[in-house]
């Protein structure tokens, strides 16, 4: 039996009542009530899938937070800013009672948080209006099929 270490990124939604986990890196996904149990399904299927490719001698995907793990990176970053922007980050840093260095990375952390967050609202906002078109279509093809009853919402 082989082991397969990786770390595949997984993503959350909400969808009415119903929460989704996907790996997009595998097309794999778990559904529940709530996070744990679609986090769990999940987590099964993705096993099931691995096995299967390695029972079967097919490639294994690559994470794609491969490239970007933990051990490509070192951790250290050189930084260039005007000086006005230093002294201003000098100024907020000392207000804060903390270093410059922590007073950078928490700010880029916030930074970075934010962007998180806006792509995970534009990814349910997308997905709620393709969920509202497969909506729409599938009325059409029901008022299709008995034209003389109509549609009732």
């Amino acid at each position: 039996m082989i082991i397969i270490k990786t770390n595949y990124g997984f993503k959350v939604y909400i969808l009415d009542n119903e929460c989704v986990v996907e790996y997009p890196d595998l097309k794999v996904v778990g559904t529940g009530e709530t996070f744990e149990e679609a986090f769990e399904e999940a987590l099964k299927s993705k096993k099931a899938y691995l096995k299967y490719l390695s029972d079967n001698h097919f490639p294994i995907p690559k994470p794609s937070s491969f490239d970007k793990s933990e051990e490509d990176v070192s951790g250290k970053v050189t930084l260039r800013m005007s000086k006005s922007t230093h002294r201003t980050a000098i100024l907020c840093a000392q207000e804060e009672n903390v270093s410059l260095n922590s007073y950078l990375n928490e700010a880029i952390i916030n930074h970075n948080a934010k962007k998180i967050e806006s792509y995970a609202v534009r990814e349910i906002i997308n997905m709620a209006m393709n969920y509202k078109t497969t909506y729409i279509e599938s009325l059409k093809d029901v008022s299709k099929d008995n034209p003389s009853e109509g549609v009732k919402a």
